[in-house]
C-alpha cells in the first residue's frame, strides 16, 4: 500500500513543483503589470508583500506516520533462523524509515527547510519506526495493529 505512494510521490512531486512554479510566475506577471499600470497613473506604489513560509510541519508529520504503519506492516513477515527477535524489527522500522524519509527529502523537505532539521526529523523517524516495530514484541495492542495493518 504504501510503495505505490512513494512511487506517486517520486512521478508526481516534479510536476507539482513544476505546476507551482507557473502558478507562481503568473502571480509574478499580474503584479507586475499592477505597477506598471500604477505608475503610468501615478499612484503609490504598494511595497511588495512578505514572502511566503513553505509549511513544514504537516509533511513531517505525514513522513513520521508513513514511516511508522510502514514498519509496523512489515513486523509481521518471518525472520531469518539467525536473527534475533528485536533486531529485525528494528532493521525493518529503519529500512522503512530511509524509504520513506527520501523522496520527502528530495521533493518536499530541501523547498522548506535546512538538511540540518531534515536530518533531525530522519533520526526522529527511525526512532518511531524502529521504536513501535520493537514494541510489537512487549505490547499485544501494538502487535495486534500491526498484524491488522499487514
Amino acid at each position: 500500500m504504501l510503495i505505490p505512494l512513494l512511487i506517486f510521490l517520486f512521478v508526481m512531486a516534479p510536476a507539482f513543483a513544476v505546476w507551482e512554479q507557473r502558478g507562481a510566475e503568473r502571480r509574478a506577471q499580474v503584479l507586475v503589470d499592477q505597477v506598471r499600470a500604477d505608475m503610468a497613473a501615478g499612484r503609490p506604489i504598494e511595497d511588495a508583500p512578505p514572502p511566503r513560509r513553505l509549511a513544514f510541519w504537516p509533511y513531517a508529520l505525514l513522513a513520521i506516520f508513513l514511516a511508522s504503519v510502514w514498519a509496523l506492516a512489515n513486523t509481521t513477515s518471518t525472520p531469518s533462523e539467525h536473527s534475533t527477535p528485536g533486531g529485525w524489527r528494528i532493521s525493518t522500522g529503519v529500512i522503512s524509515a530511509i524509504f520513506v524519509w527520501l523522496p520527502f527529502h528530495i521533493f518536499i523537505f530541501v523547498k522548506r527547510t535546512s538538511t540540518v532539521v531534515s536530518l533531525l526529523l530522519f533520526a526522529v523517524m527511525i526512532a518511531a519506526a524502529a521504536g513501535l516495530a520493537h514494541a510489537t514484541l512487549t505490547s499485544p495492542l501494538i502487535a495486534d495493529l500491526a498484524q491488522r495493518l499487514s
